[in-house]
């Protein structure tokens, strides 16, 4: 019996992590964020939000747009903006398993942000056969 153990506690993991991978389309997104958004402050003294998308469907997509909200602590909003990842032209696509970066300014004073949320907007496209 107890060399079953490290089997099964091998087993358990391997599922967890199996089901991990594949939760991650599970709500239908082609689009999703590409890991953390760093937060900085530029030379300029504009607030900024980095980070990076990732398509994770199997098909292309275009007019990819992330859009930021920030909100202070009683949870109104401060302010919103959005960036078009892929610039304006419709042509431009993101291609499956490809990623892009995208960067937002925001001029709200970084000390009075007590949450975000993040949005991602965009369109399928279907490649002609």
């Amino acid at each position: 019996m107890r060399r079953y153990i490290p089997v099964l506690i091998i087993s358990i993991l391997l599922s967890a992590f199996l089901i991990g991978c594949d939760s991650a389309g599970d709500n239908g997104d082609a689009v999703v964020l590409d890991g953390p958004i760093l937060e900085t402050i530029a030379r300029t003294g504009v607030f900024e939000f980095n980070g990076a998308v990732i398509n994770i469907s199997n098909e292309p997509v275009s007019s990819i747009f992330v859009l930021i909200i920030l909100k202070d602590e009683t949870g109104e909003t401060i302010e919103v903006n959005s960036v078009s990842v892929l610039g304006e032209s419709e042509e431009l696509l993101l291609m499956p398993s490809e990623s892009a970066f995208f960067t937002i300014t925001f001029e709200t004073d970084p000390s009075t942000i007590f949450s975000k949320e993040v949005e991602i907007y965009y369109d399928e496209f279907l490649l002609p056969e």
